[in-house]
């Protein structure tokens, strides 16, 4: 199917998940659509949207065809405040292994006849992440692919093992990993002097993450930039997209040409940087509403119209295309990019549910986090931290507060925390043009309260509301209970 043509299959999903999903037979009925009626694309478009908490408010086999649970189990880690357990069919396991062959085929360009080392450094728990890409692997080498996988999980040791005495008898060596963790990583084996080198590939996922990150972790891996391509997942849709070559020479160019920059990201500061991806719409159904994400995918569990709440931009192939024209890049400088990677694009920000909101603004966690990756401070923050409101239900005397922890033997002094409370001011103002004006309006009021706590001493406060984001897991909320 061509990537641009229009597709109608959502249409009848919907019509397959009514029949055999009393859950969402009840739902539908209950906003009195009668489901004969949705007969076109336009009547699809006006269905409710559902999120997490339809999922949480039916009983668990009312959801699933015949009422019968599926055979994998995972949760999500509770980003947005209570975590969700999903099932997974090993049907589903096999339409999310094409994502993964994808890019191991397609991207990497690595072919069946190579003997691949496939490290994943994903937590091997409860987590969709670690467990999934193991089984998908596993049916990526049923497939021709000669493939070796070793689970290491996110102990570093047995990781860093693996590819020391592993490694050098592949030709390839593929290390999925959290962003955070995956830096460690590389920079561990970098120190020991363990071989990397362009024989690495690494896979990323569960964040955005700016070209400087590319830039440093490529670096000490040895292997070139576009060697390191992250691909965006949930627990909800498990496999959605990838980075391509395209993406990759996208944002490239965009950093160097503002006009790029401002068409395809708008007014965001280059070290939060989205995410820029490309899917395939023969699995994936995807709407962009107030900037939110609305996804329908085919899966043992349907999504129909389902508000990820990922805030996203979505960009059809033409369009970029056109984006790209206007901003005086040539058909010369991307033609064979553009006609070989023709599937559409996706833009991702941050998520619009996991936030502080202060004085009436979201500060949003990757803002947050870029505050702990600044050159400033990286070397002296483990990359925890705890961001809350004081005085939460009176907007005119609330106060930003954000407790960042030290590396170990890291101690605190009056130096640093003036330098975190700088930078974190500086981060903020360059990321958030709503800050901006609240800091113009408020001065010393709107400034964040910054604090430094010695490493393993960082806790969350369940009487505060806020976010707490610890390295390597997506960050939870905390609730306020008064």
């Amino acid at each position: 199917m061509n990537s641009q043509a229009f597709p109608n299959w959502p249409l009848d999903l919907f019509h397959k998940t009514c029949a055999e999903s009393p859950a969402y037979q009840q739902w539908i009925n209950a906003q009195g659509i009668n489901p004969t009626a949705i007969q076109t694309m336009a009547d699809f478009k006006k269905l409710p949207i559902i999120d997490k908490q339809y999922l949480l408010n039916n009983p668990r086999k009312s959801l699933f065809p015949g009422g019968k649970l599926p055979v994998s189990a995972s949760c999500s880690s509770g980003s947005s405040g209570r975590p969700t357990y999903w099932f997974r069919s090993e049907q589903d396991d096999i339409s999310s292994a094409k994502g993964y062959q994808y890019l191991i085929e397609e991207v990497l360009q690595i072919k069946k006849t190579e003997s691949v080392l496939a490290l994943v450094c994903f937590a091997m728990g409860s987590w969709v992440a670690g467990t999934l890409t193991v089984d998908c692997l596993k049916l990526v080498a049923a497939e021709g692919f000669n493939l070796t996988i070793f689970p290491a999980g996110i102990d570093r040791e047995d990781g860093l093992n693996a590819l020391q005495h592993l490694g050098p008898e592949y030709d390839h060596i593929l290390i999925y990993g959290y962003p955070p963790l995956l830096l460690d990583f590389v920079r561990d084996a970098h120190q020991r002097k363990i071989p990397m080198g362009k024989k690495v590939k690494l896979i990323p996922a569960g964040d955005k993450n700016s070209e400087k990150w590319r830039e440093t972790i490529a670096g000490l891996a040895g292997c070139p930039q576009e060697q390191v391509v992250s691909f965006y997942g949930s627990a909800d849709a498990l496999y959605m997209a990838c980075e391509t070559p395209l993406t990759y020479a996208i944002k490239k160019e965009a950093l160097q040409n503002p006009t790029l920059y401002q068409a395809l990201f708008g007014d965001t500061h280059v070290a939060n940087m989205p995410g820029l991806y490309q899917y395939d719409n023969d699995r994936l159904y995807l709407e962009e509403i107030e900037q939110e994400l609305i996804l329908t995918i085919n899966r043992t569990l349907a999504l129909i119209r389902y508000n990820l709440h990922d805030r996203v931009r979505l960009i059809d192939h033409s369009t970029m295309i056109a984006i790209l024209a206007a901003a005086s890049v040539g058909q010369e400088k991307f033609g064979q990019y553009l006609k070989h990677w023709d599937k559409p694009f996706v833009v991702v920000s941050s998520r619009t549910d996991v936030a502080v909101n202060y004085y009436g603004i979201n500060i949003y966690y990757d803002q947050l986090k870029n505050i702990t990756e600044t050159p400033a401070l990286e070397a002296m923050l483990s990359g925890n931290y705890m961001a809350y409101i004081e005085n939460l239900y009176d907007i005119s005397e609330q106060r930003l507060y954000l407790e960042l922890e030290l590396n170990p033997g890291i101690e605190t002094s009056a130096e640093l925390i003036n330098r975190a409370q700088a930078t974190a001011l500086e981060v903020l103002q360059a990321s958030s043009t709503e800050y901006r004006k609240l800091l113009g309006d408020l001065q010393q009021k709107a400034m964040p309260v910054v604090s430094v706590v010695r490493h393993g001493e960082l806790q969350a406060h369940h009487s505060h509301t806020g976010i707490f984001a610890v390295k390597g897991k997506k960050p939870r909320m905390i609730n306020n209970q008064k």
